[in-house]
């Protein structure tokens, strides 16, 4: 089975997106997105979440113009089917991709895309990058709190730049608006620059 997969069934969501190393909680109830899963779980278990652009009037709108082109694979990690037909599931992100055009629009789409390579230019940088994106992360954290406890036992083991990147994008920056620029990006050292520049001023998502 090649992987990405050259064609993948789409779910449009506002608002939303997935990181690659990353875990996304969603509840499917639209009869269209019903037979999506069904589709996905009868066949590779992929799909991918496309985030809407707001219009001009500020409106959420499904047309092509208004589907941001980059997105994630994700593979269905979990899935349980509630009595009234709904859906909750956990999709994991798992590679960058760029829709190239759609080969279904109904019942749901399914697009074309090709893969968005991961690029290391100069690994001792990418690495000192990784490093201070850490650091800045955890001072957003209150001093000797829960938080910070957590965060030391989960991300601070991390040494893997690109991890560190679309970990500590996913978990940091709470709007998917912020997280998408990181989905188009090949080079990892401009993954964590982006991420420095956004940490300032940010909390962690659910804070």
């Amino acid at each position: 089975m090649a992987f990405p997969p050259s064609t993948i069934p789409v779910i449009l969501l506002a608002e939303c997106n997935v990181l690659p190393h990353a875990l996304l909680p969603l509840n499917i109830f639209e009869p269209r997105y019903r037979a999506m899963l069904a589709r996905a779980l009868e066949s590779d278990r992929f799909m991918a979440v496309a985030t809407l652009r707001l219009t001009e009037n500020d409106e959420w709108e499904e047309s092509d113009e208004q589907i941001e082109p980059f997105s994630c694979v994700g593979l269905l990690r979990a899935c349980v089917g509630q009595p009234d037909g709904t859906s909750r599931l956990i999709l994991q992100g798992m590679n960058r991709i760029r829709f190239t055009g759609w080969a279904q629009r109904e019942p749901f789409r399914i697009a074309r895309c090709e893969p968005v390579p991961s690029e290391i230019g100069d690994p001792a940088a990418a690495v000192r990058l990784a490093h201070h994106t850490l650091a800045r992360a955890r001072a957003t954290l209150p001093a000797q709190s829960p938080l910070a406890t957590q965060f030391d036992k989960q991300f601070g083991p991390l040494q893997d730049p690109e991890i560190v990147a679309d970990v500590i994008g996913y978990n940091f920056l709470t709007r998917a608006s912020e997280r998408q620029p990181l989905l188009g990006m090949t080079r990892v050292e401009d993954r964590l620059e982006y991420l420095l520049s956004r940490l300032v001023t940010v909390s962690p998502a659910g804070d």
